[in-house]
């Protein structure tokens, strides 16, 4: 037999072996499981594990201390006061995840080996030794104290958000990639901080930096509060990608980012962006307050979000350029645009002050959302992109007609209209559909017709301040979810809700008894108001009902047949 022969050989009897193995495998499974006993063993301690995974302990001690199935539970909720005694005697080993609510103190041999995530409210001294060597995560919201160096042991996750004393070199274990020193304002020094730290919270930092202070390691950065000269600090932290610097207002140059940066946070900005400054990797720009009028390269061409939410300069085509735009919000924007305004690559368009005529065929027909809250300018045909799927018009009171909408609208949001809405006036697309009432829509309301709302409509809010009587037959059988007028004050007649709707919210303020047949067989979710005052009848709640959802303020008597139903909210 030659060589080639004797790995052939080999090959097979390995395979024919594993086969076997297999099959040995499979037979003592089966044979397990086909055991009654064992099966109904498995299933059983499967089901308590379930149900005890999660324990809260919320009257006393007594309750972790004599819990019959404390030992399935891999994470325990402790909310009342008491001492915690050594592990295993209350806290079982196995714990995976302990939240302490109340103000337990922790000390040497309290916490389980098996333990990996501890969040606790006592201000206490941490010693060295306290944590087992599982610990990972720690979130400590009240510790305001010195660190005793080597006390963290080797936490990964560390949750310090109202620390605020002085930091040495030593404190933070080297182990730490996730660190929130939420309310530090202290000066921080070189190699303070940890060397292989990913995610950093500095929200409250307000001091000059230095080299060699922020790791270089780090990939998303919060500093809120900052507000000095960045120089170049930040220029070699490569892998760097999110930057949230809420208050800064400094100026910047081409030094002060590095090139990873993917999200860029700038919520008081107002400095003017010279061209080529921001890194051509970024895709997320946000700069509030900015308002300086753009010039060609300010913008990186990467970008595909951008918030500009306080300017009102022309734009002329300096957006046409930034063909990976996708989502533009500019809130304050009220001047004329043209056909080159806008890059044909936006799909959501927010122009929430723009009240400049809009000419046909202006805006990309890549649109597919558009808020255009304070226009209030006839609309003619291919005003509206021919794929706008959402439609936001809070202002509008002017003409209206289906062939003014795109046949792939399908939500719509209309406030100020105050005319007659016929048949026709909205496309036969529309699923969800909400009228909102402004100040002025006492006096100016909507004056519904039969079959002015779309068959097509699924999700129907009315306005909160409709007072007129609601006809039957105004509600499309194909409405599945609605909300009827807060304020309405009309007895509800049978009929006027189809036998479609699954979903129904009651107006606020309705206080007239249910009467039998108003509420349709197909009802599953009935939300009654504060209002409400009229005892609840279990003949007049259809039997398709599986929720009644009630405020907590509410003191009507419940029928004990109804119980079961009852959902509170505040």
């Amino acid at each position: 037999m030659n060589n080639n022969e004797r790995i052939d050989s080999n090959n097979n009897n390995n395979n024919f072996n594993h086969i076997d193995n297999i099959n040995k495998n499979e037979i003592l499974f089966f044979s397990v499981w086909r055991n009654k006993y064992l099966l109904n063993e498995i299933q059983r301690h499967h089901r308590l594990y379930n149900e005890n995974i999660v324990i809260r302990i919320d009257k006393s001690m007594d309750q972790l201390r004599y819990h019959p199935h404390r030992r399935y539970a891999t994470e325990i909720i402790i909310d009342v006061d008491g001492p915690l005694e050594p592990h295993d005697h209350v806290i079982p080993y196995g714990t995976a995840k302990l939240k302490l609510d109340s103000y337990q103190a922790i000390t040497r041999n309290t916490l389980p080996p098996s333990l990996t995530s501890l969040s606790m409210q006592l201000d206490q001294d941490i010693h060295i030794g306290t944590f087992p060597k599982s610990l990972t995560i720690f979130n400590h919201f009240e510790f305001n104290r010195a660190i005793i160096p080597g006390s963290f042991g080797s936490i990964v996750h560390l949750d310090l958000s109202s620390f605020n004393q002085p930091l040495k070199a030593g404190d933070l274990p080297i182990t730490c990639k996730y660190l929130n020193l939420y309310s530090y304002n202290k000066p921080l020094q070189p190699n303070i901080l940890p060397p292989e730290l990913k995610v950093l919270d500095l929200n409250h930092f307000n001091h000059p930096l230095s080299d060699g202070v922020l790791p270089e390691s780090i990939t998303e950065l919060r500093m809120n509060h900052f507000n000095h000269p960045l120089y170049n600090y930040l220029s070699t932290l490569h892998s760097l990608k999110i930057l949230n610097l809420q208050n800064y207002n400094q100026k910047i140059s081409i030094e002060t980012f590095p090139p990873s940066i993917k999200t860029l946070f700038f919520f008081n900005f107002n400095k003017a962006i010279k061209p080529n400054v921001l890194p051509p990797s970024i895709t997320s720009l946000i700069i509030g307050p900015y308002n300086h009028p753009l010039s060609d390269g300010a913008l990186p061409k990467s970008i595909t979000k951008l918030h500009m939410n306080h300017f009102n300069h022309p734009l002329y085509n300096s957006l046409s350029t930034l063909h990976s735009l996708k989502k533009l919000y500019l809130r304050k924007f009220n001047l004329e645009i043209s056909i080159k305004t806008f890059p044909s690559s936006i799909k959501s368009l927010f122009l929430d002050k723009f009240n400049q005529i809009i000419k046909p065929n202006v805006l990309p027909p890549s649109i597919t959302k558009l808020d255009l809250d304070s226009y209030n300018h006839p609309l003619q045909p291919q005003v509206i992109p021919p794929n706008v799927g959402t439609l936001l018009l809070r202002s509008y009171n002017c003409n209206l007609g289906k062939h003014l909408f795109p046949n792939t609208l399908q939500h719509l949001v209309i406030s100020n209209h105050s005319n007659e809405l016929l048949e026709n006036d909205l496309p036969s697309s529309i699923t969800t559909l909400h009228f909102e009432s402004n100040i002025s829509y006492i006096s100016n309301p909507i004056r519904f017709q039969t079959n002015s709302i779309p068959p097509s409509v699924k999700k129907l809010i009315f306005p909160d301040n409709h007072f007129q009587p609601l006809q039957v037959g105004l509600i499309p059988n194909s409405v599945v979810d609605l909300e009827l007028p807060n304020q309405y004050s009309h007895p509800l007649q049978v009929g006027l809700i189809p036998n479609s709707v699954v979903d129904l919210k009651l107006p606020d303020h309705y206080s007239h008894p249910l009467q039998v047949g108003v509420l349709p067989e197909s009802l599953t979710k009935l939300d009654i108001s504060y209002g409400f005052s009229q005892p609840l009848d279990p003949d007049n709640i259809p039997q398709s009902v599986t929720q009644i959802s009630l405020p907590t303020s509410c003191t009507l008597p419940i029928p004990e047949s109804l119980i079961h139903l009852i959902k509170r909210y505040l």
